[in-house]
């Protein structure tokens, strides 16, 4: 812990209930608590200090009636010796909601992790810019706990209040001190808290057994949503969230959508998920060729506008390069015809005068490509009235009857917990049914790609060198070849993973499930990570692909796209939906009163 550290933000008194015109060391004391209490609560979360600003309520905001846009111009971003972001500008208008898009190892990490640590110039210090964290620790502290405790005001006031509830009678002048703090409370809305704290905890899917749980008891996505109920429940000035749908079972992330929605502040979205970017924002910023490019409208209404800019600038540049080309030729032709000086001396300055319109960039295409599954009798995998749980006495799944086949292009939803990997598990022959069957087909290659796996590779190896550690005895090139298809380049295949961005570890998992010629691919959340060109590669290869598809997914775009059936996991049950999964949608909808 650096003894120098200074707190953010430190004009905000949480302990100034004690009068003003008193010299009181009280208050110096609860101001030290309160800067002790901010440096555990960052260690506690696993941060850095010198990384982010502490989460916390701040109830001075409506006092400081400060213009809340951010516009930064000359921009300059670099990580790791390269140039991500070259004078560029950026702007944010509050209340708006901008989608961040882009290449996956573009920037758009390092950009917002830079803006929220309060490394650019220009960003006003009143504006309370926040990024969710990556994932609050594991300790006795409930969910509910960790999102309440960013109210640091609200909770020296509770402090404070039972103090002197404990000692008014006695100790001289505590009643005046007691009002004074309940009107503090009064003022900050204290008493409604914890019932938002409740709400949107409820709201990610936590149920009240689940909120007052100790968060060491919780895997590592839900503790992920931990956090973000934190940010949430904080209403920053601006909130940074960076693949915030990706921890997220369906229901959770319809919520968030209609809560950014409702929301007065502004927020900043990086996603993979079309559908969602669709649903929340209303603007879009583009990082290409190291610039941000700002577009009005949602995702789709982007790539619409963008094709259509993008058309413009090359009939432009087209009619351009004829015109020069023209014009050239004519100086080329009679430069040296003494008549004609005066006329080639004019095309020469009508050429130095020209605006040059450039071309336009396009990223590399981004192509995946699976091998061919060839043939395999079917079924590949089939359960049969199968039931399962870890206590016989308690089911997760009940009576369960799937067939799996090289047609089969399936998506399992259902909100987290309900036995979506349970099920798979069951499938694989991983977890023995309790009754019923599970058979599969022993010449059957099934590829399973989840996010763990990805988390499981070797940091300190280069993806070719993973590939050779696993699937040991073949050629360079075909280790090469191979990884080439699944947009890993030349430079990436030789680099070390830890520099990989996710969705390019992403790409390597998928890589490594696809090695073995699979007849059948299973796909826990395959989308997350990935830059949305990348999704759309992954869509066309599984449908240019001959053998079986099982995906979770809550992925709207790329379920709509690849599967046929959706298949439903919940209440111990396992039943094909009649529908698609827009009804599907609209029927949670219903429920959840949205």
């Amino acid at each position: 812990m650096d003894p120098s550290y200074k707190c953010p933000n430190q004009e905000l008194e949480i302990g100034d209930f004690v009068k003003k015109n008193k010299k009181s060391k009280k208050r110096e004391k609860l101001q030290k608590n309160f800067l002790e209490k901010e440096r555990k609560q960052i260690e506690e979360t696993g941060g850095n200090i010198s990384d982010l600003p502490p989460i916390r309520v701040r109830h001075d905001r409506d006092a400081s009636n400060g213009n809340l846009d951010i516009i930064l111009d000359n921009i300059n971003v670099s990580a790791g010796g390269k140039d991500l972001l070259i004078n560029t500008s950026f702007q944010v208008n509050y209340g708006q909601k901008y989608g961040f898009v882009g290449r996956n190892g573009i920037g758009k990490t390092t950009f917002l992790s830079a803006l929220a640590r309060g490394d650019l110039e220009g960003v006003p210090k009143h504006i309370q810019i926040l990024a969710v964290e990556q994932e609050i620790s594991g300790i006795q502290k409930t969910p509910l706990d960790y999102v309440l405790e960013t109210d640091l005001e609200r909770t020296e006031l509770m402090t404070e209040q039972e103090r002197l509830l404990e000692v008014q009678g006695v100790e001289e002048g505590a009643a005046d001190q007691l009002q004074e703090v309940m009107d503090k409370l009064e003022a900050i809305d204290a008493h409604t808290a914890e019932d938002r704290a409740i709400a949107i905890l409820k709201g990610l899917g936590f149920d009240s057994e689940m909120q007052n749980r100790p968060t060491k008891s919780l895997s590592g996505g839900w503790r992920m949503r931990v956090a973000l109920a934190r940010a949430l429940f904080v209403r920053p000035d601006v909130l940074l969230l960076d693949e915030p749908t990706n921890h997220l079972d369906l229901d959770a992330v319809m919520w968030l959508e209609d809560y950014i929605n409702k929301c007065e502040f502004t927020v900043v979205i990086v996603s993979h998920d079309r559908s969602f970017l669709n649903s929340v924002c209303d603007n879009i910023i583009h990082i290409h060729n190291r610039k941000m490019i700002f577009y009005k409208g949602n995702y789709d209404q982007y790539e619409k506008t963008r094709q259509e800019m993008e058309q413009n600038q090359m009939k432009l540049y087209t009619k351009q390069q004829k015109e020069a080309t023209h014009i050239q030729a004519f100086i080329d032709k009679y430069r040296a015809t003494k008549q004609l000086s005066s006329l080639v001396q004019s095309r020469i300055k009508a050429l130095q005068k020209m605006s040059l319109i450039e071309s336009v960039v396009q990223d590399d295409e981004i192509k995946f490509v699976f091998p061919e599954a060839g043939k395999c009798s079917v079924p590949f995998l089939q359960l049969e009235n199968a039931t399962f749980g870890y206590d016989a006495e308690k089911p997760i799944l009940k009576n369960v009857n799937l067939i799996i086949d090289d047609t089969t292009r399936i998506a399992l939803v259902g909100p987290n917990g309900a036995g979506k990997s349970t099920l798979l598990k069951m499938l694989l022959g991983k977890n023995e049914p309790q009754d019923g069957f599970q058979k599969k087909n022993p010449q059957c290659r099934v590829a399973y790609f989840n996010q763990h796996h990805m988390d499981q590779l070797d940091l300190a190896v280069s993806p070719a060198e993973q590939l050779i550690k696993m699937f040991p005895g073949e050629s360079q090139e075909k280790y090469r070849s191979h990884l080439s298809k699944f947009g890993i380049t030349s430079k990436l295949q030789t680099q070390q993973q830890k520099f990989l961005s996710g969705g390019q570890k992403s790409r390597v998992a998928l890589a490594i499930a696809a090695w073995l010629q699979p007849h059948l691919m299973i796909l826990d959340e395959p989308t997350n990570h990935l830059d949305i060109d990348a999704v759309s590669a992954l869509t066309v290869a599984l449908n240019t692909w001959d053998g079986g598809v099982l995906v979770v997914s809550h992925d709207e775009h790329f379920i709509s796209n690849v599967c046929n059936e959706i298949w439903v996991v919940r209440d111990q049950q396992v039943k094909k939906f009649n529908g698609g999964f827009e009804d599907y949608k609209e029927m949670l909808r219903e429920e959840m009163n949205l």
